[in-house]
């Protein structure tokens, strides 16, 4: 046994009691002390030489002289800090401790309490010299005060300062033990320091003999952490070697461990870590007496199993499990809980039988799984599906009791799609007819629910596309058949269904008529009005059909597709036509209006409750939807009316409950397909007005305040007084003259002319007043003939050339071109140019000097403008060649040297060749004029 005896040391090595037991001495004591190690840091009397001082016997020194001034102070009764003077004398201790033990001891005795010298013992590393050092200081503080209260007990020990220490050790522990009450009293302070390092002590040495069975062991930590011992004495135990137990046990009888708790420990480490086999756990436990041991607390014993060993073991390991299980029954025996689903006993009787006939069964996943059937799968054969038919009605699983049906289900299924290895892959319809003909051995074991399910888990699965339709519709029919034949046979035939099919909620008769409506189904995916869903997804890339095609006609099933049709944008013809040909299958009384409005109750609560990037795709569906009511109700459609969708979305937009921005965007794209009715349009304009001015004046706005032309004047009058100097305000009363019916003030002047002009005053506000003028503001021609003169007036010309072009007055425009054309140094930029080419003003520009200008431009942006301009001003296809088309327009004009002269640039000529003649020949090659 490797556990420490009353003294301690006697554990160690002899080389480890020397390293142990080194006491620091100087070299002169050397003769007087064998066993002590001279100081190597002293004076070197051999060679007559001293060293220079090393820093730690300056601070020696130092403390001494501190040391010697106390006292000299001390002595003319002078006032010196106690506290003081034992700071200087545990730091002479500390110092001369691995140079003079003895000197360093004397130090510390001369301490006026033994618990100060805690201080420095706490402080020097874990050694067997630390410890010793502090027992023979207590036991030496204990026999003086001992000794001066009692003149008969020191009487019976030589001085102790000379005598042995292991004697005085002795001597000082039997008396504090055994002594008479003065003992007792006057060294109860003392005591349990002593018994602490004592401890502390042999905890070290047991460390270090530990260290020779693990060497990750962390002396001084195991010294220290009550914790860490628990843990080194527990790992012990989960060990190969059975001797490591036993060190354990030992072990625990000194540290206070539960005997229980090791044994547990090396059971434990059997299942999850030793990788021994069954036979051989079981040979050890038998050999150690582990599950006697344990059971001498069952119900913690059967917790602890639950808990950390169920987990290692694999579901397809049965001997381990069937192991686990019965010794878990013995703790059963003893007394311990038996609550779950199914009884201890019952998995011992099901794995001694599944052993054998079902080898690579996953019981874990069978009993405790999400999925128990797909545990059976795998491992069911012909020859094995009888067995675990037969237990399944003692096997809970999550929804109830396994049953025998859904057993042979699983295997008809298996049965179908793997064939059987004596027949030939199934190529054509009557093969996969010949397979299901194949489980008919096996269908009167199923019930009226397992035969629709098994169906429906043949013919509308993901791999049931391999299926020729002549072949589903035969099978379904063969179902009908049997079920039919099932329901009408005589009552002496029937007293053979076993329980399960007689207690089945669905009757036989009632799973007939639902396997018509799958056959009713299959028929029906060859109408004209499915075929419209085949047409369908080979044009959008959709999967209409093959949804439709595995609904089985079912009611939620279809919903969701239609659902899904029309969030989607699709024609409503196309989903009105599936609703109509599905409800002569099943007559779910689906209507085209009531899946619309459903769509979009649904989409409109995504909108509402969503956030900025998913409330983008709610609306674009909403949009979608809208959109296709619109060209249903175009079309002629009568099932969906436009007051349906509005009637369905108006409760959002009037609840003042909700946030704005949904509201307005579902009012925006009501307006974009329908006619709003009056009501409508306020609200929309309210939610419009709110909008802009909550975000830039942060003001309330009610719905009074834009119900009429001069309320919206007042809001426009107060909101003006407030936005001067401020361009983003001003710009927010652009966007609030747009969204509004047209605004003019008493004296008859535009607003829109008073919100640009004091955009005008503000620092570019040019450039603001131009972008505004974009969206084709309703002003007049004096109104923009006003502000184009603010702005030459103003010094910026270039901005009015842009405004004028931007207007609708050909008038505006041909004075602005005229004046751009006489300006030899004005400011020309691409917008300014793109304004002239989208207004036809090429010609004019080709007689100016800003022709080369426009040349540059059209090169860069052949093709396409250089900037998105409102639609009205959009000319020409997309994608046209606007080089040719430029250069039409300069041929017409009869500016042929021009025309050439840009065609040439664009082919790439260098410019050296670019003459009249070249020009004029280009010119009539690429027009094709003579």
């Amino acid at each position: 046994s490797v556990f420490v005896t009353s003294d301690p040391l006697a554990a160690l090595t002899a080389e480890d009691q020397n390293k142990a037991l080194q006491w620091r001495c100087h070299p002169f004591y050397s003769s007087v002390l064998p066993k002590g190690a001279q100081s190597k840091c002293t004076h070197q009397y051999t060679h007559f030489n001293t060293s220079p001082p090393t820093e730690a016997e300056q601070r020696i020194r130092l403390n001494e002289a501190a040391l010697l001034t106390s006292k000299s102070s001390e002595r003319r009764k002078e006032a010196v800090e106690s506290e003081e003077v034992n700071e200087i004398l545990l730091h002479l201790a500390e110092d001369c401790i691995e140079r003079d033990t003895t000197l360093a001891l004397s130090y510390l005795l001369a301490l006026p309490t033994g618990e100060e010298a805690n201080v420095l013992f706490d402080r020097l590393p874990s050694s067997c010299l630390t410890y010793q050092l502090a027992i023979y200081y207590y036991c030496l503080h204990i026999y003086s005060v001992a000794a001066a209260s009692s003149e008969s007990h020191a009487s019976q020990l030589k001085s102790p300062y000379s005598g042995a220490p292991l004697d005085l050790v002795q001597f000082v522990t039997k008396h504090a033990r055994d002594g008479d009450t003065c003992w007792r009293v006057e060294t109860a302070r003392l005591m349990p320091h002593l018994r602490n390092y004592q401890e502390k002590l042999q905890d070290f040495v047991q460390a270090r003999v530990l260290q020779q069975l693990d060497s990750s062991i962390d002396v001084k930590r195991f010294t220290s952490d009550l914790d860490y011992k628990h843990e080194v004495v527990l790992t012990l135990a989960k060990r190969e070697d059975e001797s490591g137990l036993r060190t354990s046990l030992s072990l625990c009888h000194r540290y206070s461990l539960s005997a229980w708790t090791a044994y547990m420990a090396h059971f434990e480490w059997l299942f999850s870590g030793s990788g021994l086999s069954v036979g051989d756990i079981q040979q050890r436990e038998q050999r150690l007496g582990l599950v006697s041991n344990l059971l001498k607390d069952p119900q913690k014993f059967a917790d602890c199993l639950q808990s950390a060993i169920f987990s290692t073991i694999s579901g397809t390991d049965h001997n381990c499990l069937l192991f686990y299980y019965e010794t878990l029954q013995a703790c059963v025996n003893k007394g311990a809980d038996d609550e779950k689903p199914i009884p201890v006993l019952q998995h011992v009787k099901s794995l001694k039988k599944l052993k054998a006939a079902m080898p690579g069964l996953d019981y874990k996943q069978l009993v405790g799984g999400s999925s128990p059937l797909d545990a059976i799968l795998p491992v069911v054969t012909s020859s094995n599906v009888h067995v675990i038919a037969k237990l399944a009605s003692k096997l809970q699983i999550a929804d109830g009791f396994l049953s025998g049906s859904r057993v042979f289900r699983v295997f008809c299924e298996k049965l179908f799609w793997e064939g059987d290895a004596r027949r030939k892959a199934a190529e054509s319809a009557m093969d996969w007819v010949h397979r299901f003909e194949a489980t008919r051995e096996f269908l009167p074991k199923l019930s009226a629910e397992d035969c629709v399910c098994l169906v429906e888990s043949l013919l509308y699965c993901s791999t049931s596309h391999q299926l020729p339709l002549d072949s589903r519709i035969d099978i379904c029919r063969r179902m009908v058949k049997h079920c039919r034949q099932v329901h009408s046979a005589p009552q002496s035939r029937r007293q053979s269904l076993t329980a399960e099919q007689t207690s089945s909620a669905l009757p036989f008769n009632e799973a007939a008529e639902q396997l018509l409506v799958f056959s009713a189904h299959f028929e029906s995916l060859n109408s004209p009005q499915v075929d419209d869903l085949r047409q369908l997804d080979q044009t959008l890339g959709t999967d209409y059909f093959g949804e439709y095609s595995l609904s089985g006609a079912n009611l939620e099933k279809i919903s969701a597709l239609c659902h899904r049709m029309v969030s989607e944008g699709t024609c409503l013809r196309v989903v009105e036509q599936i609703l109509i040909v599905t409800d002569k299958i099943s007559a779910h009384k689906l209507t085209l209006r009531s899946v619309v409005t459903s769509a979009m109750e649904v989409i409109s609560q995504q909108l509402i409750g969503s956030d900025v990037k998913d409330s983008e795709g709610a609306l674009d569906s909403l949009s979608a939807m809208v959109e296709a009511v619109s060209l249903y109700i175009n079309d002629g459609g009568k099932s969906v009316k436009e007051s349906d969708v509005v009637g369905s979305l108006r409760p959002h937009c009037a609840s003042s409950t909700l946030e704005l921005a949904p509201r307005l965007s579902i009012l925006q794209v009501l307006e974009k397909s329908f006619k709003l009715s009056a009501a409508d349009q306020n609200l929309l304009l309210y939610c419009n007005s709110v909008a802009v001015v909550s975000r830039l004046w942060d003001k309330e706005v009610s719905e009074d305040d834009v119900s009429s032309q001069s309320s919206r004047f007042r809001l426009f009058s107060r909101l003006l007084e407030s936005s001067q100097g401020r361009l983003d305000r001003l710009s927010g009363l652009a966007e609030l003259l747009r969204v509004w019916p047209a605004l003019a003030q008493p004296d008859g002047e535009s607003c829109w002319r008073t919100v640009f002009s004091a955009m005008l005053s503000c620092d570019n506000g040019r450039e603001v007043l131009i972008e505004c003028r974009k969206s084709r503001p309703p002003l007049s021609v004096e109104d923009d003939s006003h502000l184009v003169d603010m702005l030459q007036r103003a010094g910026h010309h270039t901005a009015a050339l842009k405004y004028s072009l931007l207007t609708p007055y050909a008038g505006l425009h041909s004075s602005a071109v005229e004046c751009f054309c006489g300006q030899e140094d004005a400011n020309v930029d691409g917008e300014l140019l793109e304004l002239c080419l989208h207004r036809r003003f090429a010609v004019d520009i080709a007689r100016s000097k800003h022709f080369a200008d426009l040349v540059q431009h059209l090169h860069k942006h052949r093709f396409e403008p250089s900037l998105c301009l409102s639609e009205h001003l959009v000319t020409g296809e997309e994608g046209e060649d606007r080089i040719s088309a430029v250069s039409t327009q300069l041929r017409t004009a009869g500016m042929w040297h021009e025309a050439g002269s840009l065609m040439l640039q664009s082919a790439g000529t260098h410019s050296s060749l670019l003459t009249f003649s070249a020009s004029l020949a280009a010119t009539r090659k690429w027009l094709g004029q003579s």
